[in-house]
């Protein structure tokens, strides 16, 4: 199931040319992949590591990522409890092929990636939306959707679509009712890094948490520029490893042996030139609130890739829906977005600062005012 961004661009892949196209729908981040990392790879392939390798990961970036983990979280895993997989998202989908049975209830933020609900759905699972908005979550609201059937919790921050991040109190709510009640807490951390204005932090890695209750996974893809690499990983309980390896054996075998050499490369980064990029995350996520906070109530984005404005004061006259909305603003104006409804929550639509720069905004901006106070 292609997600939205996706379909959009399978849409303007395959249908006519929009003349002066820009991209705001797409979250793939355009600078370039690091050289250190291709040099890495291309390293890899010249040495010849182009077979199966070790079904979890190659030892070395396994051994690599877990001596990270403990150095970000002071948390310490055994290799038993980690897996590298094809992208985080194939090892959603293996987590949630390993541990649910019919009727399991998974409670998700409203709104959100819309893979959850489809890998969750697919399982013979049922997606239960718990509110997250723009504003943050409501642990005492999550609190009253815990049943019996709840199986998991899944947490995503930077969030896609709002670009909120966590609080360290909002975590350890989270925590302390996994605990109570027994439920996993999935963490999806895909923009682990990309965090602005030097707000803090923290995964459920940075508090005491049982293992055999938390599942984090993360990405290679977002902050590295490495969407094609096809690197994710999961840490949890060895148990769900080893479940969800026996799932990766029949379904790919190992995550791509030479690729797995250049994620090693971008473990061992300067943090200089990883806060560049997060600087060059940052500038473009403020410029674009700047110049569209006068026009929509927009929250400014704490992290991530997305902005979220919230467009329901428009819709009722020229437009019946964010959708709509989306529609003509690719056909009139030539800029693509997504909807909002798409992840859940309607009259919003969601912006990608993720593979346009300063230039691409601002024009891109003029032209959302321009169709908005015209229409």
């Amino acid at each position: 199931m292609l997600n939205p961004s996706q379909q959009l661009s399978k849409v303007l892949s395959e249908g006519p040319q929009i003349s002066n196209l820009i991209q705001m729908h797409d979250g793939e981040f355009n600078l370039e992949v690091p050289p250190e990392v291709s040099r890495a790879t291309i390293d890899a392939l010249m040495k010849g590591h182009t077979g199966y390798c070790n079904l979890t990961g190659i030892e070395t970036l396994k051994n690599a990522l877990i001596e990270r983990c403990f150095q970000k979280h002071s948390k310490l895993y055994d290799p038993s409890e980690l897996l590298v997989s094809n992208g985080s998202s194939q090892a959603l989908f293996m987590l949630m092929e390993s541990i649910l049975s019919s009727g399991d209830e998974v409670l998700i933020p409203n709104p959100c990636w819309p893979a959850y609900k489809a890998y969750i759905n697919f399982n013979e699972g049922v997606a239960v939306d718990y509110h997250m908005g723009t504003k943050g979550i409501d642990i005492a609201e999550i609190r009253t959707l815990v049943t019996p059937r709840t199986k998991a919790l899944i947490i995503n921050s930077p969030h896609n679509p709002t670009g909120l991040v966590l609080s360290r109190q909002n975590i350890l709510d989270l925590v302390l009712l996994s605990q109570e009640y027994g439920f996993l807490l999935i963490s999806d951390e895909a923009y682990e890094g990309i965090i602005f204005g030097g707000d803090e932090y923290v995964s459920p890695l940075d508090l005491a948490v049982s293992s055999n209750l938390l599942v984090v996974t993360r990405t290679f893809s977002k902050l590295f520029s490495m969407s094609g690499f096809r690197i994710g990983y999961m840490f949890a309980d060895r148990n769900i490893i080893r479940r969800c390896s026996t799932l990766q054996g029949v379904m790919t075998d190992n995550a791509c042996t030479f690729a797995q050499h250049g994620a090693l490369a971008a473990i061992a980064l300067p943090e200089n030139s990883l806060k560049k990029r997060v600087e060059e995350l940052q500038r473009r996520a403020y410029y674009c609130h700047q110049l569209l906070s006068s026009t929509f109530d927009i929250v400014q984005p704490q992290g991530g890739f997305f902005l979220f404005p919230n467009i329901s004061r428009l819709l009722g006259v020229t437009w019946d829906s964010d959708a709509q909305f989306v529609d003509g603003l690719l056909n009139v104006k030539s800029v693509s977005t997504t909807p909002g409804s798409s992840y859940g929550m309607k009259d919003h639509i969601r912006l990608s600062i993720a593979s346009v720069n300063e230039a691409d905004i601002k024009e891109a901006c003029r032209r959302i005012i321009d169709f908005v106070h015209h229409r």
